[in-house]
């Protein structure tokens, strides 16, 4: 096939079979070779972290390695990036709607619904589920989560890399809570 466009993304390379760069389905990855990598499904894909790639789809995000091998299907509305193996996911959404201001001129404006957080692992693994309203990736292996509950009550909590919730014992070392 003939690409239209070519951007290298670490160790692949970014292609479109389309003009339009950002038209839904028209982005994949190939190799040095031409080879493809990754079908052309996606309407972009970013680099996550080494090996890893961010591909996005009707406006959700998912994970793939750069050798083509997808880990997460699109489903999160947004991500942040890895920090100590992990990346934050949220399961909000986009949405448009017409604003018009009473002009003759209309404005196309995109924003985002918040969801809850959650966390995967660099296998695209989920963690956490998308159920927190702040996460934190401690840097000695610990993950700090909270949750709003009822009107203003936020409870925290601590949990392990393997998603595990922690509790202090006695002598105020973390121990599992289950």
């Amino acid at each position: 096939p003939r690409y239209t466009y070519l951007q290298q993304i670490q160790n692949v390379f970014l292609a479109s079979t389309d003009w339009s760069f950002y038209k839904a389905k028209s982005v994949g990855l190939i190799d040095s070779n031409g080879n493809i990598i990754l079908q052309f499904d996606y309407s972009t894909i970013e680099s996550a972290a080494p090996g890893l790639l961010w591909i996005h789809k009707e406006k959700r995000i998912g994970l793939a390695t750069t050798e083509g091998k997808v880990l997460l299907f699109p489903q999160y509305g947004k991500v942040e990036p890895f920090i100590n193996g992990f990346a934050k996911v949220n399961n909000g959404y986009w949405y448009e709607y017409d604003e018009d201001n009473d002009s003759s001129v209309v404005h196309t404006i995109t924003e985002y619904s918040e969801g809850k957080w959650g966390l995967i692992n660099s296998e695209g693994i989920l963690i956490l589920p998308p159920i927190y309203d702040s996460i934190s990736v401690l840097d000695d292996d610990r993950i700090k989560v909270s949750k709003q509950i009822g009107g203003n009550h936020i409870v925290t909590g601590v949990a392990n890399k393997k998603g595990e919730l922690l509790i202090r014992d006695i002598n105020g070392n973390y121990i599992l809570a289950s």
